[in-house]
């Protein structure tokens, strides 16, 4: 009886491991993508707007149905003060396209700034 209630013990600690790998790996794989995107959005904006400096992101979705999508909003700022003095803050949005193991900026018009995923979801679907 005691060896049964040691094994089930061994069995819970390795499945709480394995467990805990997997979400990791998921966490990992996911901080890889977003920051793929990001360098996709600097490179981007380096060519397109270099006046806009002290990128973060704010959000980055991908949805299941459009596997080779994503939908990055950053802000920034502008090399330049306002007449009040203080810094130009600034917003956009990207709809990325996959390319190999990282991502670019899709060609054409891009979207509208949103830090919300349904938002999102629409825009990546071919909505506004």
């Amino acid at each position: 009886m005691l060896h049964n209630k040691s094994s089930h013990s061994h069995l819970f600690k390795f499945l709480a491991f394995i467990t805990i790998l997997i979400v990791a790996g998921f966490i990992s794989s996911c901080k890889s993508q977003q920051s793929r995107a990001m360098q996709a959005v600097e490179q981007y904006l380096k060519a397109t707007d270099p006046e806009l400096t002290d990128l973060k992101i704010v959000m980055f979705h991908t949805n299941p149905k459009y596997p080779d999508k994503a939908y990055i909003s950053v802000s920034g700022v502008r090399g330049f003060a306002t007449a009040g003095g203080s810094q130009q803050p600034d917003y956009r949005g990207f709809v990325l396209i996959k390319e190999g193991d990282g991502w670019k900026v899709a060609e054409g018009n891009n979207p509208h700034f949103t830090d919300q995923p349904e938002v999102a979801d629409r825009i990546l679907g071919g909505g506004k």
